[in-house]
């Protein structure tokens, strides 16, 4: 992300002052990390798309009475996947969507394919972390994807989540206890990705 934070707000400012030069460069600024992680709530790209352009219409419809924001990529993640939980919400009481949803925990999936991307130059038993990640429970499998993937702190996750800092701390410590105990990922020689560095101690 080219922007820092302080250019970020900034341009937030002029945005619920009813600048559109403003509005359209958050837009295209944060676009591909909202697709990103939005894609990895739903694995359906017209859904992830529409749900981006509702959040985007609700916020420049709303822009007088949002608060100021300091982080916007948290912000914006947090209304994302408060958009997407809705719509699934929406879809299991019309009968139409799987429950794989609850109200409050969306349900992150990992590919080997996508880990791959994330260390090409490393040689690694792929499929292996993909089934152990994908073995974690729904809270914790976001956890882990916000944190390693999208390089989110502790607080922005807490904030995005609705939870306590503490408790993504906890959540991280108890997958990182499931990996470890993992017998497949214990052979793995080449542990790459950063999350893994935790595990080879």
């Amino acid at each position: 992300m080219r922007s820092n934070p302080q250019e970020l707000a900034e341009q937030w400012i002029r945005f619920t002052q009813g600048d559109e030069t403003a509005f359209a460069a958050l837009f295209r600024t944060f676009h591909p990390y909202l697709y990103r992680y939005g894609h990895r709530l739903t694995w359906n790209e017209e859904l992830t798309r529409d749900c981006i352009q509702v959040v985007f219409m609700n916020l420049w419809t709303r822009r007088e009475n949002l608060p100021a924001v300091t982080q916007v990529r948290p912000y914006l993640f947090r209304a994302l996947r408060n958009e997407v939980l809705k719509r699934h919400q929406q879809g299991r009481r019309a009968g139409s969507l799987h429950d794989e949803y609850t109200a409050t925990e969306a349900d992150v999936v990992f590919s080997a394919e996508e880990l791959v991307t994330q260390a090409e130059a490393f040689q690694m038993k792929k499929e292996a972390l993909a089934e152990a990640l994908n073995h974690l429970s729904k809270r914790e499998r976001e956890v882990v994807y916000l944190h390693y993937y999208e390089n989110l702190t502790y607080r922005e996750i807490a904030g995005i989540l609705s939870i306590h800092y503490q408790s993504v701390l906890n959540c991280l410590h108890l997958a990182f206890r499931k990996l470890r105990s993992n017998a497949t990922l214990r052979r793995v020689v080449d542990l790459s990705l950063p999350l893994l560095a935790y595990l080879v101690s």
